[in-house]
């Protein structure tokens, strides 16, 4: 996934992934392009770097039987 062409481009990089899929690490490096208008980091890859994992992470731990929607999400940023 590390190679995916949105990581790619919003610096999203994999870090870890644990054997039994409760566990991933991602980290987001500040760029040119994930940058928003007063240079922090854009919302939108913020977004981006934790949306797929939780389905993936849900989906391997209760097996193949299940359809797994992430129908909602919220991030509660803390600080800019």
């Amino acid at each position: 996934m590390n190679v995916w062409p949105p990581f790619l481009a919003a610096g999203i990089r994999i870090e870890e992934i644990a054997e039994d899929y409760r566990y991933v690490r991602v980290a987001l490096r500040k760029g040119v392009f994930n940058r928003n208008y007063v240079g922090t980091q854009f919302g939108g890859s913020l977004f981006a770097m934790t949306d797929p994992f939780w389905m993936l992470m849900v989906m391997h731990n209760i097996g193949r039987g299940y359809v797994v929607w992430d129908k909602a999400g919220e991030i509660e940023f803390v600080a800019p």
